[in-house]
This record gives structure tokens, sequence and C-alpha cells, in this order.
């Protein structure tokens, strides 16, 4: 008789939690990050999983399919190169434009920062990556506001970090947000905005 998918899940998360215990499980668990391999696998190159979602889904399928793995982590090696594209990222050489189809990602030998950008850095490190290191990287963050809502404009970054309970630690995306979270004051509106 065969195992029900809800009885292979809790084996299968038993065998891990074993194993990542220091116990000994039933087996060795087999835990795969797969990444790009799943393209080459499914008859793709990496191009066509980057830009067509339905293509990585069903390479990602086609593997867990044919292959019995205890687990398998997410294709952290296919960002989505749409995503990419449309903030003009230029820290990476994506696949079937900066480098060939059939190749991964590549980081190019270049830095955003300068030895000279430190003490600007050490002295505002949020306002340095806001205005300065994240314009170096992606084209469409170098834009002037309204356009681009990170850069400095008629007024100072519009993403800034707000203060919250402790424990926590978020970012507000000034977007015309009002505080929604009562009197805790999370998230808080832009300046002049309604």
């Amino acid at each position: 008789m065969e195992k029900s998918v809800e009885e292979l899940y809790n084996e299968r998360l038993a065998r891990l939690k074993t194993a990542i215990s220091l116990k000994e499980p039933d087996c060795v668990p087999m835990w795969f990050p797969a990444d790009t391999w799943v393209a080459h696998y499914s008859g793709y190159n990496i191009q066509e999983i980057l830009y067509d979602y339905e293509k990585l889904i069903g390479a990602i399928n086609k593997v867990l399919v044919d292959f019995d793995w205890d687990a398998v982590f997410p294709p952290f090696g296919t960002w989505p190169a749409p995503v990419l594209d449309a903030i003009g990222q230029r820290t990476l050489m994506v696949s079937g434009q900066d480098v060939s189809a059939t190749s991964s990602f590549q980081f190019p030998d270049a830095s955003p920062m300068q030895a000279e950008d430190y003490p600007e850095f050490i002295a505002d490190p949020y306002a340095f990556i806001v205005e300065k290191l994240l314009p170096r990287r992606a084209t469409e963050l170098a834009k002037p506001f309204p356009r681009n809502e990170l850069r400095p404009g008629q007024r100072r970054c519009a993403i800034r970090p707000v203060s919250c309970p402790p424990r926590c630690s978020i970012w507000s995306v000034d977007a015309g947000l009002r505080s929604t979270a009562g009197s805790t004051g999370l998230l808080q509106g832009a300046d002049g905005y309604d």
C-alpha cells in the first residue's frame, strides 16, 4: 500500500529534524540545492527559466517527481530576471544578456563603493545606501523624485526606518501611508502626503 502525501511529509520531516538535531535518522536525508541545474535537467537553458516562471515551475516539478528527495531548497540561483531588468541592475551578469544563455549569473569584478566613500557611509549608513549605493547598483534607482522615491528630491528619502516596539525593526515606505497600527505608530505617513 502506498503512503499518503501526509504520511510521506511527516516521515521526511521527522528524518530531517532528527538529522538536524544530530541524532541518527532512519536513513540519510536527501536535500539538494538544485538552483539552475533544474533547467539543464528539464531541457531548458538558464535564460528560459529566469524569464519564464511557468518553465521554472515546470522544471522544479519535473525534478521533484523524478527524484525522491526528502526536501528541496528553493531555486535561489534563479533570481527573477524581469525584476532585475526593471530596476536596471548593474551588479550581475545575466544569462542570455551578459553571459551565454546556459550560464548562471556571474558577478563582475566591480565594486559600487570606493575607499573614499567610507567616511560618508560611516557618517550616515542609511542615507549613503539609499542615496548613493543603490543608485550605483541599479539605474532606475538613480532617477530623481518623483519617478523614484528612493532618491532625495523635493524631500528626504521616501524609505526610512521607523520606530517600533522592542524585538523588531521595520521599514516604512512612504507612499501616503498613515498609521494603520492604532496608537503604536508602526507605519508613518509621508511628510505632507495624504
